[in-house]
């Protein structure tokens, strides 16, 4: 008798534990479903366009079967390939700007923020969890992607300037630059490409007279950022420096055309004069001559 009521005891303990273990599963798995419901749900809605294209395909698949869709995808990365080898520069307008874009956009952004964030030291750890600052857009350019970033609390932009370095090297670009956005957001601007390595810059056009000058913004050239690059002549000085080959004189022929019609009827006179350096050689005839002013 006291062998078979262990035996149901134990037997009742077990089925009870069982239970008890099912529901813990079932609690389990119901909150990972609700949380990858609620992340497919922010992504569905914060990335309508992948969200949308991932249905077509998936819906395609469902209906005509997958052999049909690999065909389909086929056949227009062939067009694709013809396309881009008869005309280029229409392919890249329509098609391969957007390709790259988006590998930049998902691939060396998103796909890497959170770990890039912790080695750069840009995340916050309080009461053992981890805050990572949120990029909230990415804007690719030709040659630069400009990164619009929320930083998180008890941070500031200077700690983003700080390691505007460390980012650079982390994304692999040429240059970095940052700036404050507004409060609580920062833009971090990285050049992936040396636009001066691509693109011709003109010389500035010269005004048609000494009327059409805009005095206070005499053009230079272009930015970094091809935007337009002036400099004011009223007020203030102007120094040009850098090294050899850099493009300085080009600075100075831009000024020089810029401000063409006011030389040409006098209303500006150049004054050029040499500096001393040690490949200048003396003049014979006024060497050891006392030059006196006026």
């Amino acid at each position: 008798m006291a062998r078979n009521t262990f035996g149901n005891g134990l037997i009742a303990w077990l089925f009870e534990f069982l239970i008890d273990l099912a529901g813990l599963i079932i609690v389990w798995a119901t909150k990972i479903l609700a949380r990858m419901s609620w992340w497919l749900l922010r992504k569905a809605v914060t990335h309508p366009r992948t969200s949308l294209a991932a249905g077509i395909l998936g819906g395609a698949v469902y209906l005509v079967g997958w052999e049909i869709v690999v065909g389909i995808l086929g056949v227009l990365v062939l067009s694709g390939s013809v396309w881009k080898a008869a005309d280029r520069a229409a392919f890249d307008r329509w098609v391969g700007d957007w390709l790259v874009s988006w590998h930049r956009k998902w691939w060396v952004y998103r796909r890497t923020w959170n770990r890039v964030m912790a080695r750069c030291g840009l995340t916050v750890d309080v009461d053992g969890e981890r805050h990572v600052p949120k990029l909230t857009g990415v804007k690719q350019g030709k040659y630069w992607d400009k990164l619009t970033i929320g930083i998180e609390v008890g941070q500031e932009p200077d700690d983003y300037l700080g390691a505007a370095q460390k980012l650079r090297h982390a994304f692999q670009a040429v240059r970095a630059d940052v700036r404050e956005l507004a409060p609580a957001s920062v833009v971090v601007n990285l050049m992936h490409k040396d636009p001066f390595r691509h693109e011709v810059v003109e010389a500035a056009a010269m005004p048609a007279s000494t009327a059409d000058i805009d005095w206070d913004r005499i053009p230079l050239g272009l930015t970094e950022h091809l935007e337009r690059w002036t400099t004011p002549m009223r007020g203030g000085h102007l120094a040009v420096c850098g090294g050899t080959n850099s493009g300085k004189g080009s600075i100075v022929g831009n000024i020089l055309r810029g401000l063409a019609p006011a030389i040409a009827d006098g209303t500006v006179v150049t004054v050029a004069a040499e500096v001393p350096g040690r490949n200048s050689r003396p003049d014979p005839r006024t060497a050891g001559r006392e030059v006196q002013p006026g």
